[in-house]
């Protein structure tokens, strides 16, 4: 059944199909106007001849686009969200690695206690930097006496470290030998010049040495 033109539309507003003054808008496919158009003279006309069936159609074809439409929004929004997380994230590596390379840090827990006094700091919110401090002291305190111990057994031999009550290895006496004079002191006190004394020939042959 075709659509209704908007002049039946208007007359039947309100009516009932029963109603005797019901006007009922037919089209016969040949001309352009509905019968009732044709009958009180009105040229214009607007009924398409349009049956229901296709107009169905083409109101769930436009449902299933809308549908199709919301669950696209919906993606979009999901999409959106990861994209939000994954710049988060981004960020705050980018941050703590300015950190890292500005504050020289040595660890990754005092990385992640200024991360967390950057993030207060930002957010308004009270930070207590002695504490945090101490803290940081404290780790490097506990790293260095690790390493400390890990350093301990690693002495070399000829060397024993101060108060140590180690004796001193054989290495080191004669190095201790060799950074001595190799002339003993000598005194020429008791040395006296005597005329009498006999000159010795020390046999050179030309008789200047007797």
């Amino acid at each position: 059944m075709p659509l209704p033109c908007s002049s039946c539309l208007l007359a039947n507003a309100g009516k009932d199909e029963l109603d005797p003054s019901f006007v009922s808008c037919k089209m016969d496919g040949v001309h352009a106007r509905c019968g009732e158009c044709a009958r009180q003279g009105k040229s214009a006309c607007d009924a398409s001849g349009l049956d229901d069936s296709d107009f169905l159609r083409v109101r769930q074809a436009l449902l299933k686009v809308e549908r199709d439409e919301q669950k696209a929004r919906q993606e979009l929004r999901a999409s959106m969200a990861r994209l939000d997380r994954v710049e988060k994230q981004r960020e705050l590596l980018r941050r703590r690695a300015n950190l890292m390379i500005s504050r020289k840090v040595q660890t990754v827990e005092e990385l992640e206690e200024l991360d967390r006094l950057e993030s207060a700091r930002e957010a308004g919110e009270p930070v207590d930097p002695e504490n945090a401090e101490a803290g940081r002291s404290s780790k490097r305190l506990r790293g260095g006496a690790s390493a400390d111990t890990a350093a301990g057994p690693s002495q070399s031999v000829g060397s024993p470290g101060a108060g140590s009550g180690a004796a001193p290895s054989e290495g080191s006496e004669l190095v201790n030998q060799a950074r001595q004079s190799p002339l003993p002191d000598f005194d020429f006190g008791s040395f006296v010049y005597d005329e009498s004394a006999v000159l010795v020939d020390l046999g050179f042959g030309d008789g200047t040495h007797q």
